[in-house]
């Protein structure tokens, strides 16, 4: 999502009336997605990788559950569990939640 295609949506979509979308959240949620993008330039792979990556390395986590509306989509999720962030990856990802003071969905 970018704010460009946003404006795009049509005015009774869901997301014109939702909280992750209005400001200031929708702007912290973008930089975000930069970040993810750029560590996973790094780590030659996909967003979706390096986030389910993320997720799976909570030691609290045993498994995370995803979804994909078409097999195309599974392309871009499927080798995750190999997706190997490094210690410096994780910290930026924490120490953004903590600067940024993001909502989370609930």
């Amino acid at each position: 999502m970018t704010k460009t295609r946003f404006s795009q949506l049509d005015k009774n979509d869901w997301r014109h009336k939702n909280h992750l979308f209005q400001e200031p959240e929708f702007s912290k949620h973008l930089l975000l997605v930069e970040l993810l993008e750029e560590i996973a330039r790094d780590r030659n792979c996909s967003v979706a990788e390096v986030s389910i990556a993320w997720t799976l390395s909570h030691n609290a986590t045993t498994g995370s559950i995803v979804g994909a509306r078409t097999p195309e989509q599974l392309d871009g999720l499927i080798n995750a569990s190999e997706v190997e962030l490094s210690d410096d990856d994780i910290s930026r990802i924490h120490d953004f939640f903590e600067r940024q003071r993001m909502t989370t969905v609930s």
